[in-house]
């Protein structure tokens, strides 16, 4: 996997990080740079290959996102954070406020509970899944070696934290279902949550509409 990152302002107060999406680049949230005039963007861009038939190699370059955002949090001594992840950038976004306190607003954009699951059902991933079979591997197998990826292994973790969730009735990519059970389970957290539902696009065009909420999006960032 590749990957790099991209500084915008020196602000010690607070920090925005943004992941994109499979595929996708940190261009996307390029409007929102604007929010260095109140603390410091961090974009993170990384290649497809970040999500890889190999299950270990996966949860490897997972790991090399979060632990380096883990550490830019820790060596600037952020006193507040802010996150958007967008599909699979959420899924990171997630894991990285589980592994934080100081994150306190967190804008998932089509997230599920079950990282796995979706891989193995998603229409977005079917050569994956065949060829993580072909390794030997079944869904249970799987859903055990990405449980560091998955929400639902960690969702207790993250509490008291100000969330934006987007969902996508039609999305094929990340099942709909999925999205409601981890909804679910973060009302159960009593998390501050905001449901945001778009029941007429599917993934890649729910994605971008509510990435382009800008107005909307920074002023929940900067609560």
């Amino acid at each position: 996997m590749k990957w790099k990152k991209t500084i915008i302002g020196n602000n010690e107060g607070q920090a925005f990080i943004f992941y994109h999406f499979w595929g996708g680049s940190s261009k996307i949230y390029f409007p929102y740079k604007s929010l260095s005039k109140h603390g410091t963007c961090i974009f993170y861009d990384f290649s497809h290959t970040i999500l890889s038939s190999d299950p270990e190699e996966t949860v490897k370059n997972f790991k090399i996102i979060v632990n380096d955002s883990l550490n830019e949090i820790k060596k600037n001594n952020y006193k507040k954070v802010s996150l958007f992840g967008s599909s699979i950038g959420a899924f990171i976004a997630f894991k990285v406020a589980s592994k934080s306190k100081k994150v306190k607003n967190i804008v998932l954009n089509t997230i599920g509970d079950n990282f796995a699951y979706n891989v193995w059902n998603g229409k977005a991933t079917v050569l994956i899944k065949k060829n993580i079979e072909k390794r030997g591997m079944n869904f249970k197998a799987l859903d055990k070696k990405w449980s560091y990826i998955s929400p639902c292994f960690h969702t207790s973790k993250v509490k008291n934290r100000n969330i934006l969730f987007f969902t996508a009735s039609l999305d094929e990519i990340i099942l709909y279902n999925t999205q409601v059970k981890m909804a679910d389970e973060l009302k159960k957290q009593k998390q501050k949550i905001l449901i945001v539902e778009n029941e007429i696009l599917p993934h890649a065009l729910a994605l971008i509409k509510n990435i382009l909420k800008i107005k909307k999006i920074k002023e929940f960032m900067l609560k």
